[in-house]
């Protein structure tokens, strides 16, 4: 079976930083899977995102690795993206910052449908309509008639579903999509985002800080520290078992007052071996040295670390 998403050793880097902002990120994603793409602010979910994207910001470039939709190869080192929209669309945290403010959503959501589906305009008109009832939107002709600031935020995002889905994408990746909604909304988008992967077969990268809900909806969880794949494995196994101290700690943070002299350090772009060698307590000399992915159980769990590599020897 041919992953809808496959990312081998990206590496992305900044002109700020001396250090790769990405090292060496690999997990692939199969058709009709969620993936929970987690980690801490500043870990780089957001930055793969828009590395799959081609839509990096200025300063950023990939430097190493690929990036391939279907085995086609859409972004590597050096070339510029080939990315196209039915190969991966993007759900911003923001829909309103996405969505044109100047422009009626039917005439937003028109142009996408014309552009990738080829339709008529009056064709578009009635695919928009099913597109936003399909998306859990009622009154979808008010809706079409609407500027952006006219909907709420739980409103917003669906209509960005919806252009998702008008794109008829193999990957959609959905960054943060619940922010700064309330808990009952939040349910209902990721209720949506089920039920979008299950009637459509596509791929979800799910970009989240919220761990119950990626228990609650995702196939696989891959774990992110300042660039670096801590551990990656099917959701129940990470979940419930983690491997690596840093997965434990995130976990724990749920559930516990962390430790603020650990909590409190950011972090140190300047370590060239184990980014998270500056705060785990199981820390030691073999942690200055980049740790090999190791596997640890079935189905592809992996885990970054050299205690890991200890106890598989």
């Amino acid at each position: 079976m041919v992953a809808r998403l496959e990312i081998r050793d990206l590496t992305v880097r900044s002109e700020s930083r001396q250090q790769p902002v990405l090292r060496g990120v690999s997990f692939s994603v199969e058709p009709g899977q969620i993936l929970g793409l987690v980690g801490e602010s500043g870990s780089g979910k957001t930055i793969t995102g828009l590395a799959v994207m081609g839509m990096l910001p200025s300063g950023f470039e990939i430097t190493g690795g690929h990036v391939s939709v279907l085995g086609r190869e859409i972004a590597s080192a050096g070339r510029p993206s080939a990315r196209k929209a039915a190969d991966a669309t993007m759900v911003f945290q923001n829909p309103l910052g996405a969505l044109n403010p100047t422009m009626r959503i039917g005439k937003q959501l028109i142009r996408v449908l014309r552009r990738n589906r080829g339709l008529a305009k009056h064709d578009a008109h009635d695919a928009a309509l099913e597109l936003l009832q399909r998306v859990g939107i009622s009154g979808a002709e008010r809706v079409l008639a609407s500027y952006p600031h006219q909907l709420s935020g739980g409103m917003t995002q669906r209509v960005m579903i919806a252009v998702a889905l008008a794109c008829d994408s193999a990957v959609i990746i959905a960054d943060e999509p619940t922010t700064a909604l309330d808990v009952t909304v939040q349910a209902q988008i990721f209720d949506l985002v089920t039920r979008v992967v299950a009637e459509n077969g596509c791929s979800v990268v799910l970009v989240t800080h919220d761990l119950p809900a990626v228990a609650q909806l995702c196939d696989r969880v891959a774990v992110l520290y300042a660039g670096q794949l801590m551990e990656i494995g099917d959701a129940h196994a990470v979940l419930e078992q983690p491997q690596h101290p840093y997965t434990r700690f995130l976990l724990d943070s749920v559930t516990k007052a962390g430790d603020p002299n650990v909590v409190d350090l950011g972090p140190d772009w300047s370590l060239t071996g184990c980014r998270y060698a500056h705060r785990c307590p199981l820390v030691h000399d073999a942690c200055l040295s980049v740790p090999d992915a190791v596997p640890v159980g079935p189905r592809g769990h992996v885990v970054s670390c050299v205690l890991a590599e200890a106890r598989v020897v």
